[in-house]
């Protein structure tokens, strides 16, 4: 419930017509620091971390090499929902061939569940040129 709820405040500062897009960061982020010290560094919450951060502007070299790091660690660990973390991991990284083939990758269920989280907002930030496929044929 906790991680639903830092989902829906991200979406919440996502909204144009929300004045306190700031404050709704700054409760997610708390609320996600809350999960990240009782449940530990799980993949889930480090990409919450990341985008969160990325909405602010904050996201430094350092950040983008943990997010290569936890891409690279999931890959060779074989994690659950390895494609989806992928396919978040090239969406937060920014790269926009990257993340095409992160999502052409994905089956198209697990496509159009991307496209409804808040990190789908971000694809709109690297540029229109993101392809729109539905994943695997």
């Amino acid at each position: 419930l906790g991680n639903k709820k830092v989902l829906h405040l991200i979406s919440a500062a996502d909204h144009p017509e929300t004045p306190q897009r700031e404050q709704l960061l700054g409760a997610a982020e708390r609320l996600n620091e809350w999960l990240i010290a009782e449940q530990g560094d799980q993949a889930v919450h480090l990409v919450n971390r990341w985008q969160i951060q990325s909405r602010r502007g904050t996201v430094t070299d350092a950040v983008r090499d943990e997010i290569r790091n936890l891409r690279r660690r999931a890959l060779k660990e074989a994690a659950a929902n390895v494609d989806l973390l992928d396919a978040c991991c090239a969406i937060l990284l920014g790269d926009k061939a990257d993340i095409n083939n992160a999502v052409d990758g994905l089956a198209p269920q697990a496509a159009e569940q991307l496209r409804g989280w808040p990190i789908w907002s971000l694809v709109s930030q690297s540029g229109d040129d993101i392809a729109q496929t539905d994943g695997r044929s």
